[in-house]
């Protein structure tokens, strides 16, 4: 019979959420925000203790626009944001699931994102983000291995630029439509068995689809075929952090059919 080790946590936090929005003119309106956040950190050290719960802290600031009699709308933000206590890889044991825990990281960047009708049919919506991840803080335990993350150091698994464009056409309106977009994935760092020592590849994959509607009686049929990965490219899509570091391949051309009705 296996001894399973249980225990017990209560944990409470205040976690204030406060919002301003400000409109000087009907297509522009500016915004603020701050929230704390609270959360379980599921998972123990190698010493087999919980991890401590996450606390997070955030400042987001912002504006949204319209244009072309509300026909195009757009959102720039620029966030800043702490977190303490993230798990990381513990790579001073030899078994691959021990994690520590990080004293503290911050991320900040700019988010911007577009979308609206150019014309009658045609449709887009664009995104893009850039993003600073770093390291601020080591943890307290007296034992923090070094390949870990010391302060300074980039945050693993988040990548400096992310974007994507995504146009929609209705061939007949209401019918028939396609539609086609990139997405754009930048670098980001990964951890080895020394440390954060090696980059994880950005790349940039494109997808299409097609879709056609049914009315039938007061229902919605639609057929639609998504084709992703379309130049069949070899890129990484994520990151492990635990075991050494490891890079999971992203999907190759891939076909998927669906069909769905809307009552």
């Amino acid at each position: 019979m296996t001894n399973v080790q249980k225990d017990t946590l209560s944990d409470e936090k205040f976690s204030p959420r406060v919002g301003l929005v400000y409109q000087p003119w009907s297509w522009l309106s500016l915004y603020g925000n701050y929230v704390e956040s609270f959360g379980a950190s599921n998972g123990r050290s190698s010493t087999g203790a919980p991890l401590t719960p996450q606390e997070g802290e955030q400042y987001e600031v912002g504006l949204k626009t319209e244009f072309f009699d509300g026909r195009l709308s757009s959102t720039l933000a620029f966030y800043h944001l702490t977190k303490t206590n993230l798990p990381t890889a513990d790579l001073s044991t030899p078994r691959p699931d021990d994690v520590i825990q990080i004293g503290e990281a911050r991320s900040r960047g700019i988010e911007l994102d577009i979308s609206g009708q150019l014309t009658d049919r045609l449709s887009v919506i664009g995104t893009y983000a850039l993003t600073d991840a770093k390291i601020t803080k080591e943890t307290t335990v007296e034992s923090f291995p070094a390949n870990a993350g010391k302060p300074g150091d980039p945050l693993p698994g988040v990548p400096d630029h992310q974007g994507s464009l995504w146009a929609k056409y209705e061939i007949v309106p209401e019918r028939l439509e396609i539609g086609t977009g990139v997405f754009l994935v930048g670098r980001s760092l990964g951890v080895g068995d020394i440390g954060p020592t090696f980059d994880a590849p950005g790349y940039v994959r494109w997808d299409a689809f097609a879709a056609y509607h049914f009315n039938l009686g007061g229902s919605r049929l639609t057929t639609q075929v998504n084709v992703n990965n379309i130049l069949d490219k070899e890129y990484f899509s994520s990151t492990q952090f635990f075991g050494g570091g490891t890079l999971f391949p992203g999907d190759p051309l891939t076909v998927l059919g669906s069909i769905r009705i809307e009552y």
